[in-house]
């Protein structure tokens, strides 16, 4: 991958902007711990990001503005900088220089070593998977989607240091390309009232769920007018083919982990296709208590880990690079097989992206080319 690169950054400006606004982040989370029902702009924040932004350089030389660049990501959730997937080019523009070791470059001072070591932060650091997309679907960072900015990244960091496993946690945009969205398992949408989603957004919605991930949401101060809103989008989403149910105290939402015991009933209502759980919407506000850390309330953190646990099928989890998105096959296929589906009367198509995924699997792997037929 070519990485352009635009003329360089004001030196003066390169890393303290990043670290200004990393730290400004890290500040949040502890001075407004108290859950709002309406976001709260900081000035500050918004103008470091436009200045990020507006200078983002994919092809950064500066191994310490690329780490510093990267904090600033890991802290905000944000995906893209300057138009940018800043893991992706950050990580092209160092595999390119043969993978290391890596000089000092635009680094004053730095010998190999130290420009080596910020090189392997920022590769390994933003490589760690992916839990939650949490779904930007207003323009502003601090819309009604964001009102408790630091509430997945608590409840990541939580996460983090019940299962010893580094994980980060990231922004997507509803207007973004569905591959955007798929290195995580799950979407998580907050807000206090309905987002009025376009037939475009609930497409996407629809396109996500079909690939295998599961929209999670969560209503700000328990608002009916949310939560209604949600189960509305749930039931477009899947063609008004399933209903919401409340979740079984049995089922898998409870018990993936069986080492986290649940006593009390929680009321989550879940839309399932009979095979798996497509979109579940909670009866409580979990990011007023992520954003205000209160643990004690060990539910609301034990039981969204059993979904994150349940999405990935309890199995290996996958780094940022090992996303649900099948890559276009590069080589023409050698073979075909022919498939027929048989329909029935009932469901007797639960998941509409399995095949045509299938098929693009195939494909690639195989170099064999799978058309079916209903």
């Amino acid at each position: 991958k070519t990485i352009p690169n635009p003329p360089p950054r004001p030196a003066g400006f390169i890393t303290m902007t990043s670290a200004g606004v990393a730290s400004l982040f890290i500040c949040d989370e502890y001075l407004n711990e108290r859950p709002r029902l309406y976001p709260k702009p900081d000035r500050s924040i918004t103008r470091g990001l436009a200045w990020l932004n507006k200078n983002f350089n994919p092809g950064e030389q500066n191994f310490y503005a690329m780490y510093g660049d990267e904090r600033v990501a890991l802290a905000s959730g944000i995906q893209t900088l300057g138009g940018h997937n800043w893991f992706d080019d950050f990580a092209a523009t160092l595999v390119s220089n043969h993978g290391g070791p890596w000089s000092n470059g635009d680094f004053p001072s730095a010998s190999v070593s130290i420009s080596t070591a910020y090189a392997l932060l920022v590769l390994d650091r933003g490589l760690n998977p992916v839990v939650i997309n949490k779904l930007q679907y207003t323009k502003n960072f601090f819309g009604d989607w964001n009102a408790r900015q630091r509430d997945v990244a608590n409840f990541t960091s939580w996460l983090t240091r019940t299962y010893e496993t580094p994980l980060n946690w990231q922004v997507v945009d509803i207007n973004s390309p569905i591959s955007d969205w798929l290195n995580a398992p799950i979407v998580l949408i907050t807000g206090r009232k309905n987002p009025h989603f376009t037939k475009a957004q609930i497409a996407s919605l629809r396109e996500y769920v079909q690939d295998g991930g599961l929209v999670l949401c969560s209503p700000d101060g328990r608002s009916g007018r949310f939560r209604n809103a949600m189960l509305r989008y749930g039931r477009e989403v899947v063609h008004n083919r399933y209903k919401a149910k409340i979740c079984s105290p049995k089922g898998y939402l409870y018990t993936t982990l069986p080492e986290r015991h649940h006593p009390r009933f929680h009321r989550f209502m879940a839309i399932s296709n009979g095979i798996r759980y497509l979109w579940i919407v909670s009866p409580i506000d979990l990011g007023a208590i992520w954003q205000g850390h209160q643990f004690s309330r060990r539910d609301y953190w034990t039981i969204p880990a059993n979904i994150y646990y349940y999405a990935i099928g309890k199995g290996a989890l996958s780094n940022r690079l090992q996303s649900l998105v099948v890559r276009r096959a590069t080589q023409a296929p050698i073979q075909t097989v022919m498939m027929a589906r048989l329909k029935y009367k009932g469901n007797w198509n639960p998941e509409p992206g399995a095949w045509p995924r299938m098929a693009k699997i195939a494909a690639r792997e195989f170099q064999t080319q799978v058309k079916i037929e209903n």
